[in-house]
């Protein structure tokens, strides 16, 4: 990596130029050059990765847990990367591996995430992006994207602060991900009536979309997390329909099976 700003980082051309785009990726975030023939599926095999999860993001404590991994041997990694792994049947090449995962939208992830970001550039050469599962209830579940304000939280719950949509737009543009994490972030989605769920998780995924859309950045992963990691069978199979990947919570995990991919564990970290 150059040294550049976190801002200078953008992702590749969306899966129709993946050929030519995913190993730019993987040289930007870290992971190693792809083995074999693209159409080649291989034997599946279980895979180290530390999916860390954050709620509140304090630049110094991130800063030091990254740096920690980098320097024990670990190599950051993206969704993108692994969406594209998992899609293709393919295995990570050998390695342990991390990526950072920030859960609710909370204000920090803008003001000390980046921050972090930033300085791990300097002292790393190395651009960690920040996967960003949103709540997109804002104001109103049924006011269009393009006609919310950027100035609006994308959700309150009287107690904490949220990113705005403009932050998260500008964000997407910085080279960082943004995935579904339902309208309203219902603690008991599982009991709720299959219209309600579906509703929650569908509408979440086009607000998702048109953040993209006003960020003029292509999605290369969609990603989903149950709220409070809680699932059910029926939720579990309506995203395995819809998304790449899908995390819960309980119990934490760091090895994975390609099997589990709509159910990974996180670590959680704040």
């Amino acid at each position: 990596m150059d040294g550049k700003s976190a801002t200078t980082h953008k992702l590749g051309d969306g899966e129709d130029n993946m050929k030519e785009t995913r190993r730019e990726i993987l040289k930007m975030f870290g992971a190693l050059p792809f083995a074999g023939p693209d159409r080649t599926p291989e034997k599946p095999r279980p895979f180290p990765v530390a999916f860390l999860m954050y709620h509140e993001v304090f630049a110094p404590a991130l800063v030091g847990e990254i740096r920690t991994r980098i320097d024990r041997g670990e190599k950051p990694l993206s969704l993108p990367t692994l969406g594209w792994f998992l899609r293709k049947g393919k295995n990570l090449p050998e390695g342990t591996y991390f990526l950072v995962t920030c859960h609710d939208g909370r204000a920090s992830q803008f003001t000390e995430g980046r921050k972090a970001v930033d300085e791990l550039i300097k002292k790393t050469g190395v651009f960690i992006p920040l996967n960003l599962f949103v709540i997109t209830k804002f104001d109103d579940p049924n006011e269009p994207i393009a006609n919310i304000s950027d100035e609006t939280p994308t959700y309150s719950d009287g107690v904490n602060r949220f990113l705005t949509k403009g932050q998260v737009v500008q964000m997407l543009k910085e080279g960082h991900v943004a995935h579904n994490h339902t309208v309203n972030h219902d603690r008991n989605l599982p009991q709720q009536p299959e219209t309600m769920w579906r509703g929650e998780i569908e509408t979440a995924e086009m607000r998702i979309q048109a953040l993209y859309d006003l960020a003029g950045v292509p999605r290369q992963v969609k990603a989903f997390a149950y709220p409070y990691g809680r699932v059910s069978s029926s939720i579990e199979t309506f995203v395995s329909e819809r998304f790449d990947l899908a995390f819960a919570t309980d119990p934490p995990a760091t090895i994975h099976q390609p099997s589990q991919r709509f159910s990974f564990r996180r670590v959680r970290r704040s």
